[in-house]
């Protein structure tokens, strides 16, 4: 009778060698693709270009360490302002590896255009021409809509959990008053 063997052997040992090598070498799942990418429509001069890719060179490594950060470049007509930043709750590596997705995907998308911003599940990341550190952004709008409804909701237990965020706040939004 004649012995079968596989190639590659299911021992224990090896499983146990070679798991920890795959779950290093994995990425996380979320922060892989951009929700969302915008570029201006207007371009830039070569000296721009080159102030945009110092800003984005710059802005990696100062936000990995600290999960935010600010950079600018150039001078006058071709100075940009740039802004990254991570989530709170984002493992260091995360974050750095997600920035470095950031600035790669707003550079090839947006090349040459004098204002852009890429957004992960983890990090964001925007340069523009114009400064806009500290000042609100309402000139673009992402919306992310959740189309599937909650089902296996405890209601009480969110009602609860949320009394205890938001004490001043009613746990359900006010009816208006009927009229007779």
């Amino acid at each position: 009778m004649a012995s079968t063997s596989s190639p590659l052997p299911a021992s224990p040992l090896l499983m146990l060698l070679l798991g920890p090598l795959l779950l290093a070498m994995a990425r996380p799942c979320s922060g892989v693709d951009a929700i969302s990418t915008y570029c201006a429509k207007n371009g830039t001069s070569a000296q721009t270009q080159a102030s945009i890719d110092q800003v984005l060179t710059a802005l990696v490594p100062r936000a990995s360490a600290a999960y935010y950060a600010t950079a600018t470049a150039g001078r006058s007509s071709s100075a940009v302002w740039g802004l990254a930043q991570c989530r709170g709750d984002v493992a260091r590596q995360d974050c750095s590896l997600c920035l470095a997705a950031a600035a790669k995907e707003v550079a090839l998308s947006c090349r040459g255009s004098s204002d852009g911003r890429v957004f992960y599940d983890y990090c964001l990341l925007r340069y523009s021409t114009s400064n806009f550190i500290g000042l609100a952004d309402t000139g673009y709008t992402l919306i992310l809509l959740n189309t599937q409804n909650a089902t296996g909701v405890d209601l009480a237990a969110f009602d609860r959990a949320q009394g205890k965020l938001c004490p001043e706040s009613p746990p359900r939004p006010a009816t208006p008053p009927t009229r007779g």
